[in-house]
């Protein structure tokens, strides 16, 4: 159960940075890290406007769209009781879902061979993995995918810097910075703060990000 109690109106009672931290929370929802990180890798590789919003929007619908639509029908028809997912067993059919649409998504970007650029082709397998292993880990324990998400991000961005005969290297340095020194400390707080998870659940998902992403990064960009 979660740790803030309601009223009998239903309503979770005003505390001190609830309002704040719900905000933060719903700014820095996972479903919107693919599609914004594809878009920046695209930018960073000096894609074309036309080719960045269609890396965009193709993200958006696989990692995004499909997910959140598949959330709503379960909260609608009641089976989760709260959108932010507290109770580990009701995300499992939301991560089997992410799962088989982000598959689709490196299937048809491998269908779309030298048309997507391999280090997108990769971002979409770090996603995918990274889903499979969420939902392994969720069938015994539950870690948050707010701080996995942002980790990931800040992962990805961070082995970019590290690779200086890319003229990009030190934008995304900077963004990585960002992400993981300013963004990640905020939304744990904020996810604190709003109950839905404990502190090693937020640092467990931050762990895993940053490991998996890198381990997978390493991999890849070997096979390739």
């Amino acid at each position: 159960m979660d740790r803030i109690s309601v009223d009998k109106s239903g309503k979770a009672p005003h505390r001190s940075g609830y309002g704040a931290a719900r905000l933060i929370s719903d700014l820095m929802n996972p479903l919107l890290f693919p599609p914004v990180m594809l878009a920046v890798t695209g930018w960073l590789l000096g894609l074309s406007t036309v080719a960045i919003g269609s890396l965009f929007g193709f993200a958006l619908l696989f990692y995004s769209f499909i997910p959140l639509a598949s959330t709503l029908y379960l909260y609608r028809s009641k089976r989760i009781r709260s959108l932010d997912l507290p109770d580990r067993k009701t995300r499992n059919p939301l991560y089997l879902c992410s799962i088989l649409s982000a598959l689709a998504a490196v299937a048809l970007s491998l269908a779309a061979g030298v048309l997507i650029p391999t280090g997108v082709l990769v971002i979409t397998m770090v996603y995918l993995l990274n889903l499979i292993a969420g939902y392994l880990i969720n069938l015994r324990w539950k870690m948050s995918m707010h701080a996995a998400g942002l980790a990931t991000s800040g992962a990805i961005l961070f082995c970019f810097s590290l690779l200086p005969f890319y003229p990009f290297s030190l934008t995304a340095g900077i963004l990585s910075l960002i992400i993981l020194l300013l963004l990640l400390p905020v939304t744990i707080w904020a996810r604190y703060r709003l109950s839905v998870h404990s502190l090693p659940e937020l640092f467990g998902g931050t762990a895993a990000g940053l490991l998996l992403t890198t381990i997978e990064l390493v991999l890849l960009n070997n096979l390739w």
